[in-house]
C-alpha cells in the first residue's frame, strides 16, 4: 500500500538549499543502553543511505526528507559521529509514486551497501520483499500494514517510523464520537489500501460503539480535479474522516465550504503540510483536525530548537512532520549502531529491535514492538482560521509483544 507520507506532492518542496552554518540543535539523551565511547570504535564510518527524490527530480518530489536528514547528520557529526567516526550519507533517488522505479532504485541501494537505509516513504509495498532478501536494516517513513513484521511484505529487516494505520483512524473515530459527541460520521478515502484500510477501521470502530457509517465515498485518483461528488455525499453527516493526501485534503476542505459543509473533519498529518504550503486557509480550515505522529508546532525544547534550526538553514521555510520524522529516523539509526557497537548488519538490526530511543523530537521515545512499529502515540491537532494548530488530545496504543 502507498503511504500518506509519500504524497507531499510538489507541496512539500521547501525551496533551495542555503549555504552556511546551521544552528546547533540540542536534544535529549541518545538512548538507554547505548555503547560507551570507550567500548565502541568503528574501523570505518557508519554509512546511511536515504531513499527519496528531491525537488526537481519528479513532479511529486520535495526537499522535506533531505532537509531533515541534513540537520540530523550535522548534529551527529558535530558531536563526533558514531563510535569515533563521522557518519557518511548517500541518497538514492526513489520516487514514492512509481512502484517499478522504486524496485529498480532499491537495487542501487544494495549496490551502495549501506549499514542502514532510511526513507522509502510510500514505497515499502514495492520494495518490502527486496528488503527481506537484501539483509539491510531499513527504517521507513511509511504507513503500510502489509509492511508490518508478519505482513505480506514485512520482514525482520524492516521497521516503520510511524504508528499503525488502522489504529490511527480508529483513534480519529473515537475522538469524533467520544470527545466531540458526533454520532453521524462519514468517511472518504482513496480506493488504494491507504483509503480502504482507513474506511474499514472507521466502520469497525463505529460498529463497536453501536453506530453506523453515515456515508462512504471513495477517491479513485491521487490528483482529482474535483471532489464535488464525494463532498456532497457527506451532506447528512455531522463529522467526516478524510483519508487522503495533502493536496486532496485541501481540495476537500475548500469544496466542503463552497457547498456549505462546515462540520468537523479529521485527516492525517498531511493536512498540516497542506496548511504549511497554504493550499487551504481561512474559514475552510478552521473546522478541521489532524491526527499525526508529530506536532511540529510543539513547544518542547527539542522541537523548538529543531524548528529554529530548520528555518535558519532553509531560508525561513517551515518544517513539516515528514522532515521531523526523517530527522528522528537518522538519529535513531546512529543510536542503534552505537548500541550494536558493530557495523555488522545483523547486530545493527538486533539493536534497532531492542533499543529504547529517547533522543528524538516527535515522540518521547521510540521502541519497536512485535510488528516493528516504532511510534505508539499520536496527537489530535485542532486548526484555527489563521492556519495555526494546537494539540487537544493524545492517544497511545499498546505495543504488541515482541516475537
Amino acid at each position: 500500500m502507498h503511504s500518506a507520507l509519500k504524497f507531499c506532492v510538489s507541496i512539500c518542496a521547501a525551496g533551495a538549499m542555503v549555504a552556511g552554518t546551521v544552528a546547533t540543535v540540542t536534544i535529549g539523551p541518545a538512548t538507554s543502553g547505548a555503547a560507551t565511547s570507550s567500548s565502541c570504535h568503528f574501523s570505518r564510518p557508519l554509512k546511511i543511505v536515504g531513499m527519496w527524490d528531491v525537488k526537481g527530480e519528479t513532479s511529486a518530489a520535495g526537499n522535506t526528507y533531505q532537509y531533515g536528514t541534513e540537520l540530523a547528520l550535522k548534529k551527529i557529526n558535530a558531536a563526533g559521529g558514531v563510535c569515533g567516526q563521522k557518519v557518511t550519507f548517500q541518497r538514492v533517488p526513489m520516487s514514492g509514486i512509481t512502484p517499478s522505479q522504486a524496485a529498480g532504485a532499491f537495487k542501487q541501494v544494495q549496490e551502495a551497501n549501506p549499514d542502514i537505509a532510511v526513507g522509502a516513504g510510500g514505497d515499502t509495498q514495492a520494495i518490502g520483499k527486496l528488503i527481506a532478501t537484501a539483509g539491510i536494516p531499513v527504517i521507513a517513513t511509511d504507513v503500510n500494514e502489509n509492511a508490518d513484521y508478519g505482513g505480506s511484505v514485512g520482514s525482520k529487516w524492516l521497521w516503520q517510523m510511524n504508528s499503525t494505520q488502522a489504529s490511527t483512524w480508529t483513534n480519529a473515530t473515537k475522538f469524533l464520537v467520544r470527545t466531540l459527541g458526533k454520532k453521524k460520521v462519514g468517511v472518504m478515502g482513496y480506493t488504494t489500501e491507504f483509503g480502504s484500510i482507513a474506511i474499514a477501521a472507521v466502520t469497525k470502530q463505529l460498529k463497536a460503539m453501536g453506530l453506523k457509517v453515515c456515508a462512504k465515498a471513495t477517491i479513485a485518483t491521487y490528483t482529482p480535479s474535483t471532489l464535488t461528488q464525494q463532498v456532497l455525499a457527506m451532506k447528512t453527516c455531522n463529522a467526516i474522516v478524510d483519508a487522503s493526501y495533502p493536496n486532496v485534503n485541501a481540495l476537500e476542505l475548500r469544496q466542503a465550504l463552497q457547498n456549505g459543509i462546515t462540520v468537523p473533519t479529521i485527516m492525517g498529518g498531511g493536512i498540516t503540510i497542506a496548511e504549511t504550503e497554504k493550499l487551504v486557509t481561512g474559514p475552510a480550515i478552521e473546522h478541521s483536525y489532524s491526527i499525526s505522529d508529530c506536532n511540529t508546532l510543539g513547544t518542547t525544547k527539542p522541537m523548538t530548537n529543531y524548528r529554529n534550526a530548520y528555518e535558519e538553514a532553509y531560508s525561513g521555510t517551515v518544517p513539516n512532520f515528514l522532515s521531523a520524522l526523517t530527522y528522528d529516523s537518522v538519529l535513531f539509526s546512529a543510536a542503534a549502531a552505537k548500541k550494536a557497537g558493530s557495523l555488522n548488519k545483523t547486530a545493527i538490526a538486533k539493536a534497532i529491535g531492542s533499543i529504547n530511543f529517547e533522543g528524538g523530537i516527535c515522540q518521547k521515545s521510540y521502541e519497536s514492538d512485535g510488528r516493528h512499529i516504532l511510534v505508539h502515540t499520536n496527537e489530535v491537532l485542532k486548526f484555527a482560521s489563521d492556519g495555526s494548530w494546537t494539540k487537544i488530545a493524545t492517544y497511545t496504543d499498546p505495543m504488541l509483544p515482541k516475537i
